[in-house]
């Protein structure tokens, strides 16, 4: 009688707790409120839209920096992340203008929880194509590219944050690498914040 009791007891308690040990999803969530509530995370499908806030920086260690004041980060909301479908900016620099572009779309990319409806997206696999005006066209690629998201509403706008190295994989100089630092301001949707569920 005392073994049953004990699986029993052991029973009740997988059947009380079992639900607090899942682990707790993380969601797009259109308030600050961490679980999210019923009804305010944004659906898988969700159009994701973003531009540089004031410039994105294009570090070369043997060409001169680059400003992108255009362009676009594009994507839908998944299951676990967004899928990034398209990418370009237009840069300048003192010796010349490119036009880069995304390959390997779509980009792949998880979304992890940090605190205060902040998050990060990683993404893959990433490559840039550099069109330039002078000079050879330029292929660049990184693996596990994090974007820090800030997350924000209409008076302070959400942001994806990039700070990463690209290395060669075609063209360019031999030694040739392009760093990306600045950030996205994500267009819409509006608020948008990463929170748990």
């Amino acid at each position: 009688m005392k073994g049953l009791s004990i699986v029993g007891a052991v029973a009740a308690l997988a059947l009380c707790c079992g639900a607090s040990s899942a682990s707790a999803s993380t969601v797009f969530c259109n308030t600050n409120a961490s679980p999210c509530p019923a009804g305010n995370t944004y659906a898988v499908g969700t159009a994701v839209t973003s531009k540089p806030k004031n410039e994105i920086k294009v570090f070369s260690p043997v060409l001169p920096t680059m400003s992108c004041a255009s362009g676009k980060l594009n994507g839908t909301i998944t299951s676990t992340g967004v899928s990034f479908k398209e990418f370009q900016l237009g840069c300048v620099s003192s010796w010349e203008s490119c036009v880069v572009e995304g390959r390997n779309l779509p980009w792949s990319s998880t979304l992890t929880a940090g605190t205060a409806g902040n998050g990060t997206l990683t993404i893959s696999s990433a490559r840039l194509y550099f069109n330039c005006s002078k000079g050879l066209p330029c292929e660049v690629e990184a693996s596990n590219v994090p974007l820090s998201v800030v997350g924000g509403g209409a008076a302070t706008p959400a942001l994806l944050k990039i700070n990463s190295t690209f290395t060669r994989v075609a063209g360019c100089a031999s030694s040739d690498q392009k760093r990306l630092e600045g950030s996205f301001e994500i267009t819409a949707p509006k608020p948008i914040y990463v929170e748990t569920q």
